[in-house]
């Protein structure tokens, strides 16, 4: 194991079944440049003298993978930790099979839950298929916020010159549905507004941002920063005004993107990370992510190892106690002005 991830994984290891968003240079290069000093590959860090290698894109990107081409970090390893990956990751699916036949130990395990909407046949039968208490709710609410706030109506961003206004009303909206609550998310710090800004300028070149604002009249009532891969769209961050919670905006404006997302042909629609009772109304389906842990043969592997499936597992139930949330949120409170 002396040579690093050559005796683990092959340098040819074959692309994921389709290329996500998370896995492009659009995203992976300004998120190395902002966050992790300009690496690409393998991200090394030192855990109680161990060396452990993660998979790059850190807590902004929602999927990833085994980085490529740099398979070989350059020295020696104890363990490598792949979270938030697709249960059919090819590159992943490859890495396993060759650790495990070089004498590594892999644990596998689910870690969370990314609804999604299957964009099959025509949104007009999509919608008719929703429970009709749904479909009442949603037309309700849209006929209520138009009445009390004027005509609804849907602004898309279409050229790099408007990111900064988009984002000014986007950044306003998230702080606000936000206040009060613990946001461990980058949208709002500064190292985050330079990364987003810049992603932001990249991917809508490609054609692979939807950047929407929805509209009450005059007033700015939702936001829904999306991202777009092929034939599959991911609602990435969205945030609504709080004060209009009644009307549901947020939800309003995710249905007229859905609209868009099968009018353009689109095969499949990601909610995300996260069980939230909105996703389950409108999804189709359910994915896990995994995280993935290899330890190397020997002692230090396997000490390795253990570290961090505990650590992990820790980290899991801390994130599902409602009385960490509730504090977390009370600091955060009480941080404001």
């Amino acid at each position: 194991m002396t040579s690093a991830l050559d005796a683990v994984a092959p340098r040819s290891a074959p692309p994921a079944a389709d290329e996500e968003v998370f896995f492009t240079p659009a995203w992976l290069e300004p998120w190395a440049r902002h966050f992790a000093g300009g690496a690409t590959g393998w991200i090394a860090r030192r855990r109680l003298g161990l060396r452990v290698l993660a998979a790059p894109g850190g807590a902004v990107t929602d999927y990833k993978t085994v980085p490529e081409p740099g398979l070989d970090p350059g020295g020696p390893w104890d363990a490598l930790v792949l979270s938030d990956v697709r249960e059919r990751d090819g590159r992943v699916a490859a890495l396993v099979t060759a650790a495990a036949a070089a004498g590594c130990t892999v644990v596998s395990r689910p870690s969370d839950v990314c609804p999604y909407v299957a964009l099959a046949g025509t949104w007009e039968a999509f919608w008719r298929a929703r429970p009709k208490k749904s479909r009442y709710n949603a037309e309700r609410a849209a006929r209520k916020l138009a009445a009390a706030h004027g005509p609804l109506a849907l602004e898309v961003c279409e050229h790099e010159r408007d990111l900064p206004r988009f984002f000014a009303v986007a950044r306003d909206l998230y702080a606000r549905s936000k206040a009060g609550r613990f946001v461990s998310g980058q949208f709002l710090t500064e190292t985050g507004r330079r990364f987003y800004d810049e992603v932001a300028a990249r991917l809508l070149a490609a054609g692979c941002l939807d950047f929407s604002v929805l509209r009450a009249g005059d007033r700015a009532v939702a936001f829904a920063f999306c991202l777009r891969s092929g034939s599959r769209w991911y609602y990435y961050i969205p945030g609504y005004e709080p004060e209009l919670a009644r009307y549901s905006p947020g939800t309003l404006l995710l249905l007229r993107i859905l609209e868009r997302a099968f009018r353009a042909g689109a095969c499949e629609f990601d909610l995300l990370k996260g069980d939230e009772p909105y996703k389950a109304r409108w999804s189709t389906g359910v994915r896990t992510r995994r995280r993935v842990i290899v330890g190397r043969p020997g002692l230090r592997g396997a000490t390795a190892l253990g570290i961090l499936v505990a650590a992990h597992a820790a980290r899991e139930r801390l994130r599902a106690s409602p009385a960490v949330r509730a504090l977390l949120d009370g600091v955060a409170a009480r941080g404001r002005p």
